[in-house]
């Protein structure tokens, strides 16, 4: 029973870490792609500051909440004729089993 104490926490140890370093690659795009985001955005957030007066914070909150709006209704406008149109591809397409189902029907008619 004594040892399997340091088994079970060196078990632990080795899935945390396991999770750890798998989970870095992402964490760095995440990172990355705010970086990139913030870096981008830094002018309109100044132009927002001096033209309104405000803080910075407000600004940048501003600025920030515009654009994920305007991602959101770009995702919306994109995505949903995109489904509707795959939809439609699908219901379209002849699937090998109607085929099939064709072949049949018109053997029997014959």
């Amino acid at each position: 029973p004594h040892s399997a104490v340091p088994i079970s926490i060196a078990f632990a140890v080795l899935a945390v870490s396991v999770w750890l370093v798998r989970s870095i690659p992402r964490t760095l795009a995440l990172t990355a792609i705010a970086a990139l985001l913030a870096f981008a955005l830094m002018p309109v957030v100044e132009a927002v500051r001096r033209r309104t007066g405000w803080n910075r914070r407000y600004a940048a909150a501003l600025v920030l909440g515009l654009t994920g709006v305007i991602a959101i209704t770009t995702i919306v406008l994109v995505a949903v004729p995109t489904v509707n149109q795959v939809r439609r591809f699908n219901h379209d397409i002849r699937w090998p089993s109607d085929l099939e189902r064709g072949v049949l029907a018109q053997r029997s008619v014959e």
